[in-house]
Formats: structure tokens, sequence, C-alpha cells
């Protein structure tokens, strides 16, 4: 392996940490040895014939209720166990892929469910918000490791039925169905989805360049092929013994500087082991505590406390979500406020002397006029409904309040936790932050 490779190997793996890699898995990697989509639709047509019979036209019917019957060939299991390490590692919030049945699906399911997450499915032959991702999600304050899990069929799938209401296949089986799907793409492209993948780099693997349909999708997700000239880098698969094929590589990476790897197994094999390496572990395990960050929950006659928490934690280090410095005129606060509390790991929630007396004084009128009183509640829902993946609730007081004038005043789940104080116990707020995300 070359100095320069490695070097490759490295940034790519770095910048999969920093979740600006998109995935595209093609065929040649889903399973642990062949080519998916020929093993799959050598399958289908087989139980195809022995099963239903019929004419050439009646499989767009039928696959998908072979797929269904048949599910035990379609399950989670007949992944590839290399490509399963990649994605575990949970850096891929959006992975798209070019086959149509359900196995990488599956396997995403379970890889976040172990996470308390649920998988989001896209389609291409799906309209409006079913076929695209959520305009939020395309923001450039947008934290991209805060993203509901993703998966996205760019040619179409057939687990959910064979045609729409229009008569539209949903699904890829001849040259006729890749025109169509390029014509959908065309006129109706999803914007948001494509305007995410732009900000960013697509890491594909299995995907053959000179398969034209995929060439196509590609050239559209990145938008200008001028820019890879710039930043651009993307793992492929070529055939290194064909003439024109060697051309085609050359070019791609000397004239383009596009990463190529001819062979996507070995390649997805070395990235695995870039993962394993204990200093590019470390920076991953650092990478995604961190990208988990830690939200303020404060008392407006608290914000000059808010702002100077927020900046000492973001100085050190740590991804500090503030409504002051996340919020912008025209956003819908209630929506991105619940959304950072969700995507958080830690929630603090200043408490001052003056929040317990108003607390303990009139509290039905201090919870209907402050905020903070709704994020209190949301954060207790978590804490409910999200199990081992639910945030850590972290009080910590300002001004000297003292922990026992609190007794009786606030919500149990707070009172439980034990407060630290802003002014004396800064050091030990960091490490306990620091241990929270380390867990």
């Amino acid at each position: 392996m070359s100095e320069n490779y490695k070097e490759s190997l490295d940034n790519i793996v770095k910048r999969i940490i920093k979740y600006e890699q998109i995935l595209i898995v093609g065929s040649e990697v889903i399973r642990q040895e062949g080519d998916h989509n020929t093993i799959v639709n050598n399958f289908l047509s087989q139980r195809f014939m022995e099963d239903y019979g019929g004419s050439n036209e009646d499989r767009y019917l039928d696959y998908p209720k072979i797929i269904q019957e048949h599910s035990d060939e379609f399950a989670a299991s007949k992944l590839n166990p290399e490509m399963r390490q990649l994605l575990e590692t949970g850096c891929f919030r959006l992975v798209l892929t070019t086959t149509f049945d359900p196995v990488l699906e599956n396997a995403l399911r379970e890889i976040w469910q172990k996470r308390n997450l649920e998988l989001r499915v896209r389609n291409i032959w799906e309209e409006g918000v079913k076929g695209d991702i959520d305009v939020a999600e395309t923001s450039l304050r947008f934290n991209p490791a805060t993203m509901q899990p993703t998966l996205f069929y760019l040619f179409g799938n057939a687990k959910g039925g064979a045609i729409n209401g229009d008569g539209q296949k949903k699904f890829i089986l001849d040259d006729n169905d890749r025109i169509e799907v390029i014509t959908r793409w065309i006129k109706t492209p999803p914007k948001n989805l494509v305007n995410f993948i732009r900000s960013r780099r697509i890491l594909s693997l299995g995907c053959k360049l000179d398969d034209w349909l995929f060439r196509f999708f590609w050239v559209s997700l990145i938008g200008d092929i001028k820019k890879l000239r710039q930043n651009g880098e993307v793992a492929v698969t070529l055939d290194d013994e064909d003439k024109e094929e060697k051309r085609l590589h050359n070019y791609l990476e000397k004239k383009i500087r596009l990463f190529v790897a001819p062979d996507a197994r070995k390649f997805l094999c070395e990235l695995n082991a870039r993962f394993n390496n204990k200093e590019i572990r470390d920076a991953l395990v650092k990478e995604l505590r961190r990208s988990h960050g830690v939200f303020i929950s404060y008392r407006r006659e608290s914000e000059v406390d808010a702002s100077r928490l927020f900046t000492r934690l973001t100085t050190d280090g740590f991804n500090v979500w503030l409504d002051t410095e996340r919020l912008e005129g025209g956003d819908d606060y209630r929506d991105m406020i619940f959304k950072a509390m969700d995507s958080s790991r830690i929630i603090i929630i200043l408490i001052d002397s003056e929040l317990i007396q108003a607390q303990h004084t009139n509290l039905e009128a201090e919870q209907k006029r402050f905020y903070y009183n709704k994020e209190w509640n949301h954060a207790h829902e978590l804490v409910l409904n999200k199990g081992n993946e639910a945030p850590c609730i972290l009080p910590v007081t300002l001004h000297g309040c003292k922990s026992d004038s609190r007794l009786g005043i606030l919500p149990p789940y707070i009172e439980s936790a034990h407060m630290l104080d802003a002014d004396a116990e800064y050091n030990r707020i960091y490490q306990k932050i620091d241990e929270i995300l380390n867990k």
C-alpha cells in the first residue's frame, strides 16, 4: 500500500468521522460473495418461473410478493459483514443505495434500533416529502450528526409494491426502467436531498463507473464534475485489467483527482482496518460523543449566565446549543428547540435563587409565564421514553443557589440529580460532561 493511498484512506476516514461523507452502496458489496443484483435477479426470476409463471411483464407485480414470501433470502443477516461493520460506526446518517430489495434496509433498521433510533426510508418514486428529506436538514447550521438515520433508494425499491397509482414502476429491471427513472429524476428531483449531498462528499462503494445509470446519478448529485478537482474523493469499482477502464481510471485519478479503488471489497476491508486503528478509533469516539452535544435550558433572567457558560464550553471544544446563538429571525423556535433537545446527549438546566423563589411562591404563574418550563417537560418526556438513549439531565446552580433550598419545589427528576455550581465548580461541570459523553 503506497503512502499516497494510505493518506487518501486516512483522509476519507477523517471525513467519515465528521459526517462529511455520504455513502452510496452498490451491488458489489451488499452480500459476502458475488454481485448482489445478479444473485437477486437470478433468484427472483427462478422463483417467478417456478412459483408463478406468466408473462414477462407480470414479474413487476410478483417480485414484491416473492420478496415477502422468501423473506429469509432478504434478511439483515445476508448483508456483507464488512459492510455491516462500517455501518455500525454510526457515521453514516444518510445512505443511498442502487439496489431495490430490502437486505440493506433490514440491516440498517437493526443497527439503528440498537441505538433506539428509527430508520427513515425514502424512494425516488415517492412524491413530495416521502421522496425527499426535511428542508431544515439542508441548512448550513444543521448538524449532520443529528440527522434521522435515512436510507434512500436511488433506483426505487420493490418492497412496498411494484407499481404506483400512475402506472410507473417502483424499481428497475431493464433499460426502459432506467430511462423512466432518469426522466423522473430530471423532472422532479428530491431537491433537499441533492442540496444536502452537494454540501458534502460522496463515498461510493461497489458502484461501477462503467454503469451509465450510476454515472448519471453520481454527476447529478455532485452538481459539477469540476468540483472534484478541488475537494472530492469517491471510491468506486473499476476493472483494472480492462484497457478502457484503465484509461478511465487514469483520467479520473490524474485529471479530476478522483480517488478510485478498483477492488471495492478490498477497499471496504482496508477502510474498516483504518477504523480499527487505535489512534483513528480514539478520534472517532471523541468526535461521535461530542457531536451529540449539550443543550442549555435557562430562564430569560439568566441569559447572561447561559451565554457565559456557552462560551466556556464551546471554547473547550464541546458542541453546545443555546437559543440565542442558534436561532435566527423567522425560525420555528419551538420545533428547532425540541429537535436540538432530542439530539443532545446532555441537557443542562440552569437554576438560580430567583427561580426557586418564583416556583415556591407562585408555581402555576411561573409555569405559564416562562418557556423554560416547556423545555423541562420535554426533557422529562425524553427521560421517560428514550430509555438508555435518553439525555442526561445536569442541573447547574447560579449565584450561590443552595441545593437545600430546592427540596419539594423542582420536578423530582431534576431534584434527584446532583447539582453543580457554575461559578465554583466549572472544572467539575467540564469533567461531568466529558464523563457522560465518554460512556
